[in-house]
């Protein structure tokens, strides 16, 4: 059976009256919920970004020496476009980044979402103690998160600074290079379109 009454925010509501005496739903109008989700939904995504690109800060700064970091636009499949600072060829290695904020219960987890980033480099740092791992994605055999511990079978793609260059260079054969332009374009076809317009 469904009640009217005022919600919380004031406004007309309806609801099943076991979902609201049970569940404590429909306290709020469907419309306020939306909003209020909306805008958490916004802090998130905020939130994440600014995580991302404190990773690729991090990323940049460990290449720098031997590497161009160009960074793609958004809705690409890379994060990132890496090429040799000696290398005279359009020929950039895609790099999808993934970041996590700390180690959480002796484990740093990066989400992975069931994305395909085949024949890419993926990079996986840890912002607060400035970690990274590199790994081809080829490698990987998994479709929702990467865990890493000290124990991982994953913990062996741990990169020192100091080591960055020839770790990537290790790798190489298990990626494609493409030209710059290819790796800008965006998976969406509507995001292509409203580049194409651009």
């Amino acid at each position: 059976m469904r009640v009217e009454f005022i919600g919380q925010c004031s406004h007309q509501s309806s609801v099943v009256f076991t979902n609201f005496y049970l569940r404590k739903t429909g306290i709020r109008c469907k419309e306020c919920v939306k909003q209020t989700i909306s805008a958490d939904l916004r802090v998130r995504s905020k939130h994440a970004n600014e995580i991302e690109s404190d990773g690729i800060k991090i990323i940049e700064e460990y290449l720098s020496d031997y590497y161009q970091v160009q960074r793609t636009k958004e809705g690409c499949r890379a994060d990132l476009a890496i090429k040799k600072h000696t290398e005279e060829k359009d020929e950039w290695i895609p790099v999808q980044v993934k970041t996590t904020v700390k180690n959480s219960h002796g484990m740093y987890s990066f989400g992975v979402n069931n994305k395909d980033y085949t024949n890419m480099l993926l990079i996986c740092v840890c912002n607060l103690e400035q970690k990274i791992w590199i790994i081809p994605y080829n490698e990987l055999h998994l479709k929702k998160n990467l865990n890493i511990s000290v124990k991982s079978k994953y913990s062996k793609y741990f990169v020192d600074k100091s080591n960055i260059y020839n770790a990537i260079e290790s790798y190489i054969d298990k990626i494609i290079v493409s030209d710059l332009k290819s790796l800008m374009i965006p998976i969406s076809v509507l995001q292509q379109r409203y580049r194409d317009w651009e």
